[in-house]
Order: C-alpha cells, then sequence, then structure tokens
C-alpha cells in the first residue's frame, strides 16, 4: 500500500510540474507576442514544439501511471489468489465439520 501512495504522490507531481511548465511557456508566448511577434518568430516557434514536447510527456506520464495501477493489481491478485483460494476451502472445510458434528 505505501508503494502505491509513492507511485501515485510521484505521478501527480510529475503531472503538476509538467503543467506547471506549460502554463510558463504559454505566458513566455504571450509575453513575446506583446513586445513583437515579428521579432521574437523563431523564439515562440521553439517555445510552440516545447509546449507539444511537454503536452505528449504528460500524456505519456498517465499511461504510464495507469499501466503501473494495472500491474499493481493484477500482481497483487496474482501474489494472493493462492491463498484466497486455501481460506476458502479451509472455511468450507470447518463448515462441514460443523455441520456433521449437530
Amino acid at each position: 500500500m505505501a508503494n502505491e501512495t509513492t507511485t501515485t504522490q510521484t505521478v501527480t507531481e510529475d503531472e503538476a510540474a509538467i503543467k506547471a511548465d506549460i502554463t510558463n511557456m504559454q505566458a513566455a508566448i504571450t509575453d513575446l507576442k506583446a513586445k513583437g511577434e515579428n521579432l521574437f518568430t523563431a523564439e515562440i516557434n521553439n517555445i510552440e514544439e516545447k509546449i507539444k514536447t511537454k503536452e505528449a510527456q504528460l500524456k505519456t506520464e498517465a499511461s504510464e501511471a495507469i499501466t503501473t495501477a494495472e500491474t499493481d493489481v493484477t500482481s497483487w491478485w496474482d501474489d494472493h489468489k493462492a491463498d484466497i483460494f486455501n481460506y476458502a476451502k479451509i472455511a468450507a472445510l470447518i463448515y462441514i465439520a460443523v455441520r456433521l458434528t449437530m
């Protein structure tokens, strides 16, 4: 459980950092356009490309988080499946023994 919380917190922090970068870059574009779009065309294009890269990174982070969560759930089931079935068998045997003694 602690590992899941750590993974979730890490992903959330990473997403927040990427979103903050995107916001800062969009503010920089607005600032450059206000100062003179023709003068800073190359820089504006460069920042727009960085924004696209960050948005792609954000999608990748989200996909990785989903994959990690699915893997954690699957591996938990794989790790505990036999135990759960064994407990069910023991409970059934206890029920049968109790019914036979009555």
